[in-house]
């Protein structure tokens, strides 16, 4: 998914048109102004922006910063005449600067473009192998989620007084980040996708992922944003659509180790099969 934004139009759309017939496979939005591009970011995971200088609120490195701290793994290129950029902006700035009036800067912008593809797939957290498919159904279902918050959070208070724990949640896993839809307890859950226990257990064999003891497992021991909350154990089971892709998790987090059962396992699971169902409600099933 490509972000182009250009506040000429004409300009705006020609790299767009370029984009998709260069590169097969991308889809391609566009936005004129950091406004219209960050309205875009909130409901749509981008993995490539390719945006120019001078935009009408701020300059394409203010638009470029903020999609850096949203979401760190979107490869940011700034596409502009060379002359229009103040060069000591890039200081604090991590972008790719191509510009424009270069003679080959089609084909290198195509190219970095194809480059970023390969380097979002090296993350510090497993994906699944149908991850694009994944993420489309994924933002679906958040953008459908609204029309049943409620019994989605009941589904989160029940599995947590269930298992009697120090919260229970019902999340998205985007590409970057974890979106806690529905939170019972007074727990505060990583949101970071890489540092979220929800990103192992979308991959998790059958579907349900337990840990007895984050300080003892070393996928989690080290990671600042589960220990320092005081997350020590953890079950969680996968909320699919109907079609079978991941959207994200029924979990539950305790304070204290404990062990779970066969039994735990299929309460979950059912309650996230459950989840799944009324999603499927919202959004009509995963038919795209």
């Amino acid at each position: 998914m490509v972000l182009v934004v250009d506040e000429d139009e004409p300009v705006r759309l020609e790299t767009a048109n370029l984009v998709r017939e260069g590169i097969e496979g991308v889809s391609v939005l566009t936005a004129n102004s950091v406004a219209t591009a960050t309205d875009t970011l909130d409901n749509q995971s981008v993995d490539v922006l390719v945006t120019g200088y001078n935009l009408p609120e701020e300059n394409g490195l203010v638009l470029a910063d903020t999609v850096r701290d949203r979401s760190p793994g979107t490869g940011t290129i700034l596409y502009t005449k060379a002359e229009t950029v103040e060069t000591e902006s890039f200081e604090d700035v991590v972008v790719e600067f191509l510009a424009k009036d270069d003679p080959n800067a089609t084909e290198e912008l195509l190219a970095l473009i194809e480059q970023a593809g390969p380097e979002q797939t090296q993350a510090a957290h497993p994906v699944p192998e149908n991850e694009p498919a994944r993420l489309e159904a994924t933002e679906r279902a958040l953008l459908a989620s609204e029309q049943v918050l409620e019994p989605l959070q009941e589904i989160a208070t029940l599995t947590r007084d269930h298992f009697e724990t120090s919260a229970g949640a019902v999340g998205f896993v985007l590409r970057d980040r974890q979106e806690v839809l529905a939170n019972s307890g007074e727990m505060e859950l990583p949101t970071v996708r890489e540092d979220s226990l929800a990103t192992h257990t979308i991959i998790a064999e059958d579907g349900v992922l337990a840990v007895e003891d984050t300080r003892t497992d070393p996928r989690f021991s080290e990671i600042p944003e589960i220990q320092s909350v005081g997350i020590r154990s953890y079950l969680g089971a996968a909320i699919s659509t109907p079609e079978g892709h991941v959207v994200g998790t029924l979990s539950v987090y305790d304070e204290r180790p404990r062990e779970f059962t066969p039994a735990d396992y299929e309460y979950i699971k059912r309650l996230g099969t459950l989840a799944g169902e009324i999603l499927a409600l919202a959004t009509g099933g995963d038919s795209q």
